[in-house]
């Protein structure tokens, strides 16, 4: 029995590398890798980042990790040459750096697309062209604001992934029906998260548990693999020198330091006034007292 089971999982996955290796030819959807690597094996963590990093490049990053252990050479084979097709469709018609690596217990892949800049703030312009690039873009929605203050500056970011639109776009119901079981269950089994990463000096929003650290926050959800998901980051940056200036609590000591220099200016605004308008009075009065004596 435990060998008919093994026997099927092979057919099954098998067939997918060819179903969906085929599918990816032919469409253009970049995220058809992730639910390729679900489909493949019965346990993949998946994570998409994507945002501006310390190095002022807007970057989109993909990587999987599928857990292989207990499968025989000939389907790690095939699973190999699956994820090898997907690895080139990445690097060679989408641009991507691609790092893979292949053991007896599992496969990852690591793909990445730069946009490097001269500035946080081309940089972010960089990844609205980035994010909103429909041959590279894994979002269903993008929404991204930058604003400009005297103190500081201002990232946001809000996308949207729809993993379930993509299931449809597979054309599922088109496998037999025994495939269509056991995708449901390698669904079951793994998971994927989704990360943004901004300029900060401090944080605006964001889900729990986002960190901001090295001039950067980043923040991390799960991906709802059978629905949408929303993820949102807003941060403050105090840049100088092309630098963020690194902890929150710097804006608030700029901000302060900057308030006491507008202060001061304002003082010695007023202190002169007064002092000009005292002499003034003054001397309108020694120029009135000879006609008032006559």
């Amino acid at each position: 029995a435990a060998s008919d089971v093994y026997k099927r999982q092979v057919l099954f996955r098998t067939k997918a590398v060819h179903v969906l290796g085929g599918v990816i030819m032919r469409r253009i959807w970049p995220m058809l890798f992730l639910l390729l690597a679900l489909l493949l094996t019965g346990c993949t963590e998946t994570e998409i980042i994507c945002g501006v990093d310390q190095e002022k490049c807007a970057f989109l990053t993909i990587s999987v990790e599928s857990d292989w252990e207990g499968l025989g050479n000939m389907l790690r084979r095939d699973l190999e040459d699956g994820m090898d097709r997907v690895a080139k469709h990445y690097e060679k018609d989408l641009g991507f750096t691609v790092e893979k690596a292949y053991t007896s217990e599992g496969g990852s892949l690591r793909m990445t697309l730069k946009r490097p800049a001269e500035s946080y703030e081309a940089a972010f312009e960089g990844l609205k062209a980035l994010l909103t690039d429909e041959t590279i873009t894994p979002f269903l929605q993008v929404n991204l604001q930058q604003t400009d203050h005297d103190l500081v500056q201002g990232f946001g970011m809000e996308v949207t992934l729809d993993a379930g639109r993509m299931l449809e776009n597979l054309g599922l119901e088109e496998l037999p029906g025994d495939l269509q079981v056991d995708f449901t269950q390698s669904l079951a089994e793994s998971s994927a998260k989704l990360c943004l990463v901004l300029p900060a000096s401090g944080l605006v929003s964001g889900p729990d548990g986002t960190t901001c650290e090295e001039g950067v926050a980043r923040a991390e959800v799960p991906v709802d693999l059978r629905g949408q998901t929303q993820a949102k980051l807003s941060t403050q940056a105090v840049i100088r020198d092309g630098e963020v200036v690194l902890g929150a609590e710097q804006i608030y000591i700029d901000q302060i330091q900057r308030l006491e220099q507008l202060v001061w200016a304002i003082g010695a605004l007023l202190m002169l006034i007064l002092a000009t308008a005292g002499a003034l009075f003054l001397a309108s009065r020694k120029r009135k007292k000879p006609t008032q004596l006559n």
